[in-house]
């Protein structure tokens, strides 16, 4: 596997680690950043035909609509902005550019699909801790967001923090 050359760690951005849905601070007080703006969410491990993997909702706008991974273009599809639920907060939402929808599980256990709903602040099912270079479910506690394959099209899901290579190559995320 290599790594991406144009994804930048999330680690550089802000830190949380969540464990039984309570934020543990690395070094997001210390960034003090309230929102990342029309970035797309890389995938550090990995490339389809040479190409970067970006996190996509495929054009999508409905409710429900799964999130996916593709191959990175300029589709506003593939932009995202992390928003901090509040100024004390660790934790943050993780809204579509073009739905305008955030990001959410509706479930706790491995291979829940992510979905874009409409955005509300309050739904743990929407918060995302960022920790290190994952994105870990606020709701489903030491799950992240993950791309089990390489594939263009496949549906992103939650499951259980890994530090195997493997494991790792599937779950780290950065920013372009």
């Amino acid at each position: 596997m290599r790594m991406s050359v144009r994804a930048l760690a999330i680690t550089g951005v802000v830190a949380a680690a969540v464990t039984a849905g309570s934020p543990v601070t690395a070094n997001a007080a210390e960034t003090g950043a309230q929102a990342y703006n029309n970035v797309r969410l890389v995938k550090v491990w990995g490339n389809i035909g040479g190409k970067d993997i970006c996190m996509t909702m495929a054009g999508k706008k409905n409710n429900g609509a799964p999130a996916k991974i593709a191959k990175c273009g300029g589709d506003t599809t593939q932009k995202w902005t992390l928003k901090r639920i509040s100024s004390s907060s660790e934790f943050y939402t993780v809204k579509n550019t073009k739905s305008g929808k955030c990001l959410g599980v509706s479930k706790k256990t491995n291979g829940t699909v992510v979905t874009q709903r409409t955005c509300k602040t309050s739904d743990k099912k929407q918060q995302w801790g960022l920790g290190g270079s994952l994105i870990i479910s606020r709701y489903a506690g030491n799950k992240v967001i993950t791309a089990e394959k390489n594939k263009s099209g496949l549906n992103l899901t939650i499951t259980t923090m890994g530090d195997s290579d493997s494991k790792r190559a599937k779950q780290e995320w950065g920013t372009d």
